[in-house]
């Protein structure tokens, strides 16, 4: 654990394949009921060790459930990290085809831990001077090295090696939820462990987890993910936290498999908040957060809200409760937009400010939020 604590992830590896089985450390570890193998499979995920995740797992799948001293599962800690999913990655233009096209790997060795990239090696380069041209060679091959460092491609090799390590550890703890179901130990899904985790991966956009973990457990299991607010999947990942493509995904997945009706938009929770009632309720994530400025975030909230006339325990309207929950952001889109025209005198930012401002202005005060998506806008210039 200090090794994966300090970031020593070969020395870990090394410490774990040294362990003798007779010794009471795998006693503890592959303990369903100890807290020491989730202490060391959650930091084996946080540290991206996932060359010893996987061995975890795969000796003891039922690790899955178990809380560490912390009160956290290793299948909450694996949908805390969406950087280790591929969908939870961006990559520009030129990285995002070297990834696609230019780096191919075996999952088959890159699972038994046997793929290596080890291109840069110092005896390689001193065989090269004893040949002829082999200084020629040498100097070939570090200009290689200096062009795989400079477009990143070693990084981008254990970035692609890391999502498949995680899909295949996503894999075996869905299977031991699938296999907690087929033998009825409705408990472990009740105690909040794999609810928790759903909504940690919704609102940090792994498509992945969400998609593979509704795919095998039983939707009824999933139609309510907290037991605070009562919402469904559907509520959390198209609305609350502003996940369309995931809706889609998620909307089409139980359609072909047949476990999906159109009726997902009456679903509701505690107050009568139907799917377009919690439109208006603003909450932060991964998506909203990349907005640049406030102004920004408020269209982006805008183009996400299509009105119903709804009401809530409380008396509201969508359109009521999405105006009281965003006066804030509105107050602070005009501030941003106008120090930004202030402070960047440039002929992009006044273009921005003279066009937007007042559409965002408009769009957001206008009364008739009917036609709000279907009126012409017209522009003049003065």
């Amino acid at each position: 654990m200090k090794a994966l604590e300090y970031g020593r992830s070969q020395l870990a590896n090394y410490l774990y394949t040294r362990t003798p089985l007779e010794y009471n450390f795998y006693q503890a570890v592959f303990s369903e009921t100890d807290k020491k193998g989730a202490m060391l499979l959650n930091r084996a995920i946080y540290s991206k060790n996932l060359d010893l995740a996987l061995k975890l797992i795969w000796s003891n799948p039922y690790l899955t459930y178990v809380r560490d001293d912390c009160g956290v599962s290793p299948f909450l800690a694996l949908a805390s990290m969406p950087h280790i999913f591929s969908s939870g990655t961006r990559l520009g233009f030129w990285k995002q085809f070297i990834y696609d096209h230019c780096i191919h790997i075996d999952q088959s060795t890159c699972l038994n831990h046997e793929t290596r990239l080890d291109i840069n090696n110092e005896h390689h380069l001193v065989t090269m001077q004893s040949v002829p041209g082999g200084v020629l060679l040498r100097h070939l091959v570090s200009i290689y090295i200096t062009v795989r460092k400079y477009l990143g491609i070693e990084q981008l090799y254990e970035m692609k090696k890391i999502h498949i390590q995680s899909q295949e550890l996503l894999n075996c703890m869905c299977k031991a939820i699938y296999i907690s179901k087929i033998s009825q130990t409705q408990r472990r899904l009740r105690s909040g462990v794999v609810y928790d985790a759903i909504n940690r991966a919704v609102k940090n956009g792994i498509f992945e987890f969400v998609l593979l973990t509704f795919s095998k457990v039983d939707p009824s299991v999933l139609k309510n993910i907290t037991e605070k607010d009562l919402m469904s999947i559907f509520m959390l990942a198209a609305v609350l936290y502003r996940h369309s493509q995931m809706f889609s995904l998620l909307i089409q997945c139980g359609r072909q498999t047949g476990l999906m009706n159109n009726k997902v938009t009456s679903f509701g929770d505690r107050n009568d908040n139907n799917i377009l009632h919690v439109t208006g309720i603003g909450k932060d994530s991964i998506r909203f957060n990349r907005s640049s400025g406030a102004a920004l975030q408020m269209q982006r909230e805008i183009s996400d809200l299509d009105m119903r006339e709804c009401i809530n325990k409380d008396g509201l309207t969508p359109q009521q409760l999405f105006t009281k929950n965003h006066e804030n952001m509105m107050e602070k889109g005009e501030k941003w937009m106008k120090d930004t025209a202030i402070s960047s005198c440039t002929v992009s930012r006044a273009f921005f400010l003279r066009i937007q401002f007042p559409i965002l202005k408009d769009m957001i005060r206008s009364t008739y939020f009917p036609g709000l998506f279907n009126r012409k806008t017209k522009f003049s210039f003065k």
